[in-house]
């Protein structure tokens, strides 16, 4: 595909006509948001309440023996989970161990 120095994927670059619209030099700055771009999370908040709500959970929960068995379980959880994967029907898994071949699996979960 031919590109000509003036033209651009998005056809002519600047012109109101034709261009990438998302960098119009008419913008007036270097380019323009998307329209109807919702503002990002507020992520200050959403750790604030977290916290105010782990704090109301801890203490109606009992005591540090529960929270440590909560944390040891979930660990517990995703520890198993992480032992599964697929291999796809179409492919053969190469088991390495250490970064040393170890077995080679054959199509499943």
């Amino acid at each position: 595909m031919s590109w000509n120095n003036n033209d651009g994927p998005w056809g002519p670059s600047g012109g109101k006509s034709g261009g990438n619209p998302w960098t119009k030099k008419d913008s007036g700055g270097g380019g323009q948001q998307p329209p109807n771009n919702p503002p990002p999370p507020d992520l200050d908040k959403f750790f604030h309440q977290f916290g105010e709500a782990f704090e109301r959970w801890r203490k109606h929960a009992g005591g540090p023996q529960q929270l440590f068995m909560l944390v040891l379980s979930i660990l517990l959880a995703l520890w198993i989970l992480s032992g599964f994967y697929q291999v796809a029907t179409d492919q053969v898994g190469v088991v390495m161990r250490f970064g040393a071949f170890d077995r080679v699996d054959p199509p499943g979960l």
